[in-house]
């Protein structure tokens, strides 16, 4: 029995590594016509401030979602990057856009199963002249003083890959009055205004 030679051992290993190339260039422009779910208004930190008692939802709103180009996705997961107080989103929903921009935070509200709120899913496509779309969030806190949630993790799939959209966001769910800190300055003045 004949052995291969070198010389056809390297085309096999060319061919082999051209394919490989050929295959990741086609997974790459791919990959490029999945959307990506985006937050247009979400330059700079939106913060949200509101009195709240614990393990008692709050509903926070008004937050703009919508697609890079044509195609949708699935929210499948949402939560803070960091939070103290025990803050957690513990629902959400993707709804049509209000006239008002943020819901008043300091009011409980919960995002109800089979309400048109639980919807997870985006299909419009930033700047269409279709209505807009707004994310909403059910917050609370575990903890009797400042709860606080910061900048938010969102997971979505896009029926191929699993992606993750991080927003800056400072939700503060204050509580009875702490050491003088930018956060507990923000909760006085907010219950100072409710006086």
């Amino acid at each position: 029995m004949r052995l291969p030679s070198m010389t056809a051992w390297r085309v096999v290993g060319v061919v082999v590594v051209a394919a490989l190339v050929v295959a990741a260039a086609g997974f790459r422009v791919y990959q490029n016509r999945v959307p990506d779910l985006v937050s247009p208004g979400a330059a700079g930190t939106n913060r949200f401030v509101a009195q709240a008692q614990p393990e008692t939802s709050y509903v926070v709103d008004g937050l703009d979602v919508c697609l890079d180009r044509a195609g949708s996705v699935t929210v499948t997961d949402i939560a803070f990057v960091t939070n103290q107080g025990g803050t957690r989103v513990t629902g959400w929903g993707i709804r049509p856009q209000l006239s008002t921009r943020g819901s008043d935070p300091s009011t409980p509200r919960t995002i109800e199963r089979g309400d048109d709120l639980r919807r997870s899913t985006v299909g419009r496509v930033c700047g269409a002249p279709a209505e807009s779309s707004e994310l909403a969030l059910e917050v609370r806190k575990s903890a009797p003083g400042i709860g606080r949630g910061m900048d938010l993790r969102i997971t979505y799939d896009t029926g191929v890959f699993t992606r993750e959209l991080e927003i800056e966001l400072d939700v503060v769910l204050c509580g009875p009055a702490a050491a003088s800190t930018t956060v507990s300055r923000a909760c006085a003045g907010i219950t100072s205004a409710e006086s």
